[in-house]
């Protein structure tokens, strides 16, 4: 029975040495397919992760430019209406008056095409 053992186990390390060592022709294309199954997933996968992190990028910079776009519009609207100077000579009347209130109203021109 320990000699069908033995023979086994040597039939079963001459099968994996016979995988490795490229000496049958069936295990050799076996492992042909596998590695080109491996690399056409990694040829697949790549360039949809590479696309797609390009694609994060552009939309990121899209976005912040459209923010700053904003901003820049709501400063220009502060500016261009003196909110600031309203609000200095507002808070200079309250310190000057310290009981007192203050009620304030704007009038917003409409500018641009009818």
């Amino acid at each position: 029975m320990q000699e069908v053992d033995t023979l086994n186990q040597y039939i079963t390390i001459a099968q994996c040495r016979s995988l490795f060592s490229g000496t049958g022709s069936g295990q050799v294309a076996a492992w042909a397919g596998v590695i080109g199954a491996g690399v056409g997933a990694i040829a697949s996968i790549l360039p949809n992760w590479i696309l797609e992190r390009v694609r994060e990028s552009h939309e990121e910079k899209s976005v912040r430019a459209g923010l700053l776009a904003e901003i820049a519009g709501i400063l220009a609207t502060v500016q261009a209406r003196e909110y600031s100077r309203t609000l200095e000579h507002c808070i200079e009347r309250l310190k000057a008056n310290p009981g007192s209130t203050l009620s304030m109203m704007s009038c917003i021109e409409k500018t641009g095409p009818s």
